[in-house]
Formats: structure tokens, C-alpha cells, sequence
């Protein structure tokens, strides 16, 4: 082996190696600076505001950063809207509406290929605005599929689901002889849980609640059974101040005789469930504001038509 000298000798080189060496022990030109970092430490974090020039921070001065206000546009005069000119346009809205208990629509071992599709085909064709339903079984989600918009719940633990479909391609009403559509952009889910989903309408001439619950069967405990009636009565109570608010529902529940504002001449026998619901719709939410209860009846789909004041 045999030692190669890296600079061959060359005496520049040769001083550079002896100053860099001697220099580490004893300085030849500047004296060490003697600076306490711990004096520093506080401001070294914010260094970088004083001597980044394009951080896009304002400007430093001696006493901080140049915070003055910017200078804003004038502000338009006020017009005051009680003198400007109104004028009314009169419409009238109509919704037709649909509750069904769905036995599952998931197309696993329980649920059947198609079934969506021909929901859909049975919701143009009986011209539905909007439809509830119960015991979906399916995930959760929100899309539009053939001009239907559909809110889904998902299941839990196999079990439950609950769904909103509205109809975009079906008008909600006329105005000056100009049909009005609901859009995706104005359906708002408000809550939604494996046995309740509350959806708001903010259609910018009709604004209303839609709920789709599903009850407990009789056939679950009694404290059960009133824990789930009291807690969708807050839900309600909790977002139906002044808004109208329409309820489709799976009572399990029998609606009793009938009763002056809540049940009509086609009463009914009591049920397990009857005090409960009629609970439900005698509370203070849902008179006058609630124009319309629907409920599924023998497995059937129930339709009822919403007849709602007319706008200006």
C-alpha cells in the first residue's frame, strides 16, 4: 500500500490544509463573536417574517407590522324596500306525495335485482314529487339516478334504513303558467338516523320539512318503544319552528277513533302504538304547521296530495 498526497504537493493547497487545521484552534483573521442564543431563542422562530420579502406579510416598520386598515370601496346608498314597487305573481303548489314500507331494497340475500329500477318507473308514473321509505336496508349515500334524487339512511347491523326520493323531473306547481322544479341544490338533510331521516325543501317560493320515520313494532318493550316516540318528538320540536313540516310514516300503530284535526272519518280501532302516535300528532309542532300525516296501511303504498297555501 502506498500513500497517494491528495494535493501532489502543490503549495497553495498545501496552505489552504495548514489554515483550515490551524484555524479550528486559533483564529487569524476574526475574533470568535461572543452571542448568548438563549437571548435569541424567543425571536429565531420569527426570523423569517423579518427577512422573507415574499411571504406576502405586511410591511415592517420600527414599531411592527403596517396593520392599518385598507381603504374600502364606498358603500352603495340604501334604498329603503318598503317605497320600491311589489308586485305579485300568484301560484299554486301541489305535491303528490308516497310512504311505503320496502322490505328491504339492498340486493343481497334479502333484498330482489330491480327493485330500484322499478320503484322509479312506478314514481314517474304516478307522477310522485316525493316518496319515504322504510326498512331500505340500504348504504348510506345521496345520488340521481332518471331525474330522481334519492337520500339514503344506512342500515344498522343489517336491519332499519330509511330513505327520501324526490322527483326533479315532476313540477311542484305553476306560476304564471311556468312549471317549478325542486333541484338537488334545495334538498337538505337536517337529520338522519337507522330509523328517521329529515330532509328540508328550500325552494325559493315554498320552503317545508319532510320526515320519514319508522316506528317500533308492538312487539318490542314498552320503554322502548316510548325512549324512541319522545326522542323523534324533540327531534321535530328541535327543527320544525316555522316551517311547515310533512310526516310519512311506518307508525306501526293503529290510528284510533276518530278525533276532531287528527283522525277523519276513517277511524280505526287503538293499538299497542296508538297512544304514542296520536301523542305525536296532537303536539304543539305539529298543529297548524304539520299539513299532512300519511302512514303505510296492510303493507300498502299510501299517496296523498299536499295541497300547500298559495305564494307571492
Amino acid at each position: 500500500m502506498e500513500h497517494v498526497a491528495g494535493h501532489a504537493g502543490d503549495a497553495w493547497n498545501e496552505l489552504a490544509d495548514y489554515l483550515a487545521k490551524t484555524e479550528a484552534a486559533q483564529g487569524h483573521k476574526l475574533q470568535r463573536q461572543q452571542i448568548d442564543l438563549r437571548r435569541w431563542a424567543p425571536f429565531l422562530p420569527f426570523l423569517w417574517m423579518a427577512i422573507h420579502r415574499d411571504a406576502g406579510l405586511p410591511i415592517l416598520t420600527c414599531s411592527g407590522f403596517d396593520i392599518t386598515p385598507p381603504k374600502l370601496p364606498l358603500t352603495k346608498p340604501h334604498f329603503d324596500t318598503a317605497i320600491l314597487p311589489t308586485r305579485k305573481t300568484p301560484a299554486q303548489f301541489t305535491l303528490s306525495l308516497a310512504t311505503l314500507n320496502v322490505g328491504s331494497l339492498f340486493v343481497g340475500p334479502e333484498g330482489y335485482a330491480g327493485k330500484l329500477q322499478y320503484l322509479r318507473e312506478q314514481m314517474r308514473s304516478f307522477k310522485l314529487n316525493i316518496i319515504c321509505l322504510q326498512e331500505t336496508r340500504s348504504p348510506a349515500g345521496l345520488s340521481t339516478v332518471d331525474d330522481i334524487l334519492k337520500l339514503a339512511r344506512r342500515a344498522h347491523c343489517g336491519q332499519y334504513g330509511i330513505e327520501i326520493w324526490v322527483n326533479l323531473a315532476q313540477p311542484i306547481g305553476f306560476a304564471n303558467n311556468k312549471p317549478q322544479f325542486l333541484k338537488k341544490s334545495q334538498v337538505q338533510i337536517v337529520h338522519a338516523d337507522p330509523r328517521s331521516l329529515l330532509a328540508r325543501i328550500v325552494h325559493p317560493a315554498l320552503q317545508c320539512l319532510f320526515l320519514s320515520m319508522h316506528a317500533p313494532q308492538r312487539g318490542r318493550p314498552l320503554g322502548e318503544r316510548r325512549t324512541w316516540w319522545k326522542e323523534t318528538h324533540e327531534i321535530a320540536h328541535a327543527h320544525c319552528k316555522d316551517i311547515p313540516l310533512v310526516v310519512l310514516i311506518d307508525a306501526n300503530a293503529k290510528s284510533g277513533p276518530q278525533r276532531a284535526s287528527i283522525v277523519f272519518e276513517r277511524d280505526d280501532t287503538c293499538s299497542a302504538n296508538s297512544e304514542f302516535f296520536i301523542e305525536f300528532t296532537s303536539s304543539k309542532f305539529v298543529s297548524p304547521k304539520c299539513e299532512s300525516i300519511a302512514q303505510r296501511s296492510n303493507g300498502n303504498m299510501d299517496v296523498s296530495r299536499w295541497h300547500a297555501p298559495s305564494s307571492h
